[in-house]
């Protein structure tokens, strides 16, 4: 498929152990679906804009409220597909909040074992979202969260279920592990989607300030933002040092990663940045906006390596601090090995914590 790309890689983890069937929403382009993966329709081919397209689908509804008359179709198709291909599974393992809510109703019908994995906006669903996601846990037999900040949250929030939340960290490709090239020293990047969130007009802007550095930052990623950020870039002269690539397969990134010293982010919210996980084990040292999601990931290393998002100048100051003394970016080269080394998991350790909660689930609920 055009996304998903983690889910992509724990299906691969998976494989060896337990036979997996993905179910996803078709695209508006003709793309190769791959092995083990249904592909349901909810429109004319054209007209399948809700997924796949960067931002996902709340992006999509925000930018044209005309396919909120898809939503209804887009679920029913979803829920006919998986209550069709559950049939002769033991378990669902339903991804985002949305599918929990499917798998909770193909549970109901159909007695199967149910698992909900919650990952970065679902987790602080509220309103009519926050009703989906408690429908969601509380049919679940058990609730994976990607980061321990967001499982926490969760169970404060839902303290009836609290005993059945517990913490899988997303897998890291080994190709980012082995990545070797000569880096630039002040070559920045940033990866994923051009959205508000993101809040890549704050780099820009501080970037603007850098009249004495000579640096280089890669954007790679598209969305609704891209046309406004790409002119705020020609506004401010800055096109020789920030150029934009727009979507580039998960191969090809590598190759990025090898050639930048630093990764970059300023998002106003995140669960476990995939993005950042991988830049660490690629050996980038990460520059991050002061968020949970960002603080968990770097842990001690947050003094040196955090700004506020919402400072003018913070940025700025963190950079400036860092280029300061080159032992200390020795130094937290190192430490950022040592974190690359005992706190990120490969897709295969992935893979063995889901395949032991599979296995202890199916027995609990037989």
């Amino acid at each position: 498929m055009t996304s998903g790309i983690f889910v992509g890689r724990l299906y691969d983890a998976l494989t060896p152990y337990l036979s997996v069937c993905v179910v996803a929403p078709d695209s508006n382009e003709d793309i190769s679906v791959r092995s083990g993966v249904v592909a349901f329709r909810y429109a004319l081919k054209r007209h399948q804009r809700l997924a796949h397209l960067p931002g996902g689908i709340p992006v999509q509804l925000k930018k044209n409220p005309i396919l909120y008359f898809y939503v209804p179709l887009f679920l029913a198709s979803y829920l006919y597909t998986t209550f069709c291909e559950s049939k002769g599974k033991d378990i669902i393992l339903a991804n985002w909040a949305v599918s929990g809510l499917i798998g909770a109703i193909v549970k109901i019908v159909t007695r199967k074992a149910l698992i909900t994995v919650l990952r970065g906006d679902d987790v602080k669903f509220n309103g009519k979202k926050g009703f989906l996601l408690s429908i969601a846990i509380k049919h679940s037999d058990s609730v994976v969260v990607v980061s321990e900040e967001m499982c926490n949250y969760l169970k404060k929030m839902y303290p009836s279920s609290k005993n059945k939340m517990i913490t899988i960290l997303n897998g890291v490709d080994k190709s980012f592990s082995s990545i070797a090239g000569r880096k630039k020293f002040l070559s920045f990047i940033f990866v994923g989607s051009l959205i508000k969130r993101k809040n890549i007009d704050y780099i820009i802007n501080e970037m603007a300030t850098w009249k004495n550095l000579d640096f280089e930052f890669h954007i790679i990623g598209d969305g609704d933002m891209r046309i406004q950020l790409q002119n705020r870039v020609k506004e401010l002269e800055l096109s020789k040092q920030i150029q934009f690539y727009g979507e580039i397969s998960p191969e090809k990134i590598n190759k990025f990663f090898s050639g930048a010293t630093f990764y970059i982010s300023a998002s106003l919210h995140e669960g476990r940045p995939n993005a950042v996980v991988e830049a660490i084990a690629a050996g980038c040292i990460p520059i991050l906006s002061n968020i949970s999601g960002h603080r968990e990931l770097i842990g001690n290393l947050s003094s040196q390596l955090l700004f506020s998002q919402e400072s003018q100048g913070s940025l700025s100051h963190c950079v400036e601090s860092l280029l300061i003394d080159k032992n200390n970016i020795d130094e937290i080269k190192e430490k950022i090995t040592t974190l690359k080394n005992t706190q990120l998991y490969s897709w295969d350790k992935c893979a063995t914590h889901y395949v032991e909660l599979i296995n202890n689930v199916c027995e609990k609920v037989k």
